[in-house]
């Protein structure tokens, strides 16, 4: 555990991420229902087709592997051979195609929206899935948890799932439930060239703060030790702050 956690302190740097996307001063919603009827949704059709055209158009060149916790979280697996991974929330699979290029012999699973999984059937080594597989070595999720309106128990499952190790990145942390929308343009949107016969557009998504301590509990209860606490961009939300968090299982 020691040699872990030395090894993530002194080769991650802290992640740069993108700002949600939120207006100055967002308009703070008294729940997750009202938020959402207030904003649009992530299973909704325009944005996933633009996101699926837009990833078709990506070159696989290692650069989203490089750039994510995820390249050095495999690294602390004692052997790669055979290695499988759950993504949840990992969109067009941008991510996975690029660990795929790097770990041929791995097995990748994308959790998403029924909608973006049926358009990505067969369209790459990646695999998609509406229900997160019922083990891997690997459970990975980046910036996801806060667009649920029921977060722990789908994390509850990843917890369940993994083998060996939980990375959950790229999050909007506070002491308090904080409920908005989040707003931003289309072509925001997805990774590669952008594709003809779309206009940009403001597209919106219900968004809600997590709780740090509680998603740690959770992690202890299942059997995990936190290795990695490491703090990301902050400042997106009033009130929120993000950190990086991987988790080892012990038992």
């Amino acid at each position: 555990m020691t040699s872990a956690r030395i090894f993530l302190k002194s080769l991650t740097p802290p992640i740069l991420v993108d700002a949600l996307g939120l207006r100055s001063g967002p308009k703070t919603y008294p729940s997750w229902d009202e938020a959402s009827r207030a904003a649009q949704s992530y299973s909704a059709k325009t944005v996933n087709e633009f996101r699926v055209k837009r990833s078709a158009g990506r070159l696989v060149d290692g650069s989203v592997l490089c750039a994510s916790a995820l390249s050095l979280v495999a690294r602390m697996v004692p052997s790669t051979a055979g290695l499988t991974v759950t993504d949840l929330g990992g969109a067009t699979g941008d991510l996975g195609a690029d660990f795929l290029a790097a770990f041929p012999d791995a097995q990748f699973v994308v959790v998403e929206n029924e909608t973006l999984v049926e358009l990505m059937q067969g369209r790459s080594k990646v695999q998609f899935s509406k229900q997160i597989p019922a083990s891997c070595d690997i459970f990975y999720t980046s910036g996801t948890l806060q667009y649920l309106d029921d977060p722990m128990p789908v994390l509850a499952a990843g917890f369940d799932s993994a083998k060996q190790l939980v990375a959950v990145v790229h999050n909007s942390f506070s002491d308090v439930d904080l409920f908005h929308v989040q707003t931003s343009r289309l072509f925001a949107n997805g990774m590669g060239p952008i594709p003809e016969g779309f206009s940009d557009q403001d597209i919106s998504y219900p968004h809600r703060t997590l709780r740090e301590d509680q998603i740690v509990a959770l992690a202890v209860a299942k059997g995990f030790e936190c290795i990695s606490r490491i703090s990301e961009i902050e400042g997106a939300i009033d009130g929120s702050y993000g950190k990086q968090l991987v988790f080892q299982r012990h038992r």
